[in-house]
């Protein structure tokens, strides 16, 4: 039914008669809601009280809110790295960052544990 007042209403502004073309936009646009309320009630109500997940995934689908998945494909002169590769790219490009370090003296590190005094205590008066 909603097609064919879309036609007639095409047919109406093309001919120039501005008031059937006004009746019948008038027409579709309430057919339109029309349709709307028909199509929430039928398919988005019922999800939206049953399964509240599948009735968001459902409002960003029809909506166009979906996310694509990113694409993670990282190459290394034009081919596609492995998880392991890429580790290994990862390690040295941090490593670099402190290769101009000494490297770490264990023996001049401060002793905390095990500590020579026990720890204080708190006692909560009454």
């Amino acid at each position: 039914m909603l097609k064919q007042l879309i036609i007639q209403r095409q047919r109406a502004f093309h001919s120039g008669d501005r008031a059937v073309w006004l009746h019948y936009r008038d027409k579709v646009q309430r057919e339109i809601s029309s349709q709307k309320r028909t199509y929430y009630a039928r398919k988005i109500q019922n999800l939206k009280n049953s399964n509240p997940r599948q009735w968001w995934n459902y409002i960003r689908q029809i909506t166009g809110k979906e996310k694509p998945a990113p694409n993670f494909d990282i190459t290394s002169d034009g081919v596609p790295m492995s998880d392991l590769e890429l580790c290994g790219k990862l390690n040295e490009h941090f490593l670099s960052a402190s290769a101009d370090l000494p490297p770490l003296d264990l023996g001049r590190l401060p002793a905390y544990l095990p500590a020579p005094e026990p720890p204080p205590s708190i006692s909560i008066a009454q």
